[in-house]
């Protein structure tokens, strides 16, 4: 993807040396320093375009809308809707919203962000929000104007907040289209006079490339590898993967805990000894220790037929036999491979391990 982001205070950047001044346009296409940039409140995404893999096709679509929640069924909607057609002219425009949400959509469409004085031109526009028309009205100019609806209006009119609420379509709107039969029946009833719409269903969710969830149970420390944990991280957001990282971990680090606390990816779970029982839910069980005594935590996983990632180590390659039963990497991520990680599961026979009989001569004095 290529960004464009507005200064919103004077900075040097610490990836090239130049001074910024608030105001300033800046082109790249590191996500990471988007994010970065964003994180520390020094420039706001303007503009985001996907890497083209085939020529866009059919007429040039725009959605509009107010702001991007961090989820709902809308934002669901825009997805689904960016995912499915991606081949086509699709652009989102949006006044405000959320950083992560824009960059789901810009994977395969257009973004910008509306500053309110912008012109734009188009074939199709999809007004997203009931109140999406009045911010642009003016400033679009378009063959056809659809107005989607997303409220089931007529119940939604029985909160007290929404009581009073009156609604109709501008006139410049040519169709609404309502995402369900429940919105229809909805609009001929809930306001002073019946709406008629068009029905057009909110689009299925696509099939999703390999989504992986990953477990880490241990001290989030160096011995630990929580630097580690943190490259490999940024490794498969750089690889466009899916995933999500629970981590039950005691933090001792407080850049590391801010690091990972701010990936939309990764998910802190209060530590509990009781979390041991998530291990047989996930796909893989993470530990990138520099070393190890024996780590409980890989042979409970293995034990339950739980694949492992971890890391080269003379315990962990005891039992961790790569492409097998997990996969291992070095100390510097070495021979780390995404693409089997997130495609290869390995599927496997339990570990089953046997209680040493010199327990017997331990608990009965006998050694």
């Amino acid at each position: 993807m290529r960004f464009e982001v507005k200064v919103k205070a004077p900075f040097a950047d610490k990836y090239t040396g130049k001074m910024y001044e608030a105001g300033d346009t800046i082109s790249f296409d590191d996500e990471f320093r988007l994010k970065d940039m964003v994180n520390r409140r020094l420039a706001t995404l303007v503009h985001a375009v996907p890497k083209i893999k085939t020529k866009k096709t059919g007429k040039r679509v725009l959605v509009y809308q107010n702001f991007l929640n961090v989820i709902g069924g809308i934002e669901t909607a825009d997805y689904n809707l960016a995912k499915t057609f991606q081949e086509r002219k699709i652009k989102f425009v949006f006044r405000s919203g959320d950083l992560g949400q824009m960059l789901r959509l810009a994977e395969f469409c257009e973004v910008e962000i509306d500053d309110g004085q912008k012109n734009f031109e188009t074939d199709v526009l999809i007004l997203a929000n009931y109140d999406s028309y009045p911010l642009v009205k003016g400033r679009v100019k378009a063959k056809k104007i659809y107005q989607q609806v997303h409220a089931d209006w007529t119940n939604m009119r029985k909160m007290p907040q929404w009581a009073n609420f009156v609604w109709a379509p501008d006139d410049d709107v040519d169709r609404v289209l309502a995402v369900s039969g429940t919105v229809v029946q909805a609009l001929r009833t809930a306001f002073n006079a019946p709406i008629e719409s068009v029905l057009v269903p909110n689009i299925p969710r696509p099939v999703e490339d390999e989504f992986r969830t990953f477990l880490t149970l241990s001290r989030l420390t160096a011995e630990k590898g929580a630097d580690l944990i943190v490259r490999m991280v940024d490794r498969f957001h750089q690889e466009r993967r899916k995933f999500l990282w629970i981590i039950s971990a005691t933090i001792s680090d407080s850049q590391i805990d801010k690091r990972l606390g701010d990936d939309e990816s990764v998910v802190f779970v209060k530590p509990s000894a009781e979390n041991s029982a998530m291990v047989k839910s996930v796909d893989y069980l993470v530990q990138l220790s520099k070393n190890e005594s024996y780590c409980y935590s890989v042979h409970e996983a293995l034990s339950v037929g739980t694949p492992v990632i971890g890391t080269k180590i003379p315990e962990i390659e005891k039992v961790v036999k790569d492409g097998e039963n997990g996969y291992l990497v070095g100390q510097n991520l070495e021979g780390l491979d995404a693409e089997a990680i997130f495609t290869k599961k390995p599927v496997f026979k339990p570990l089953v391990e046997k209680i040493d009989p010199i327990w017997e001569k331990v608990l009965g004095g006998e050694l």
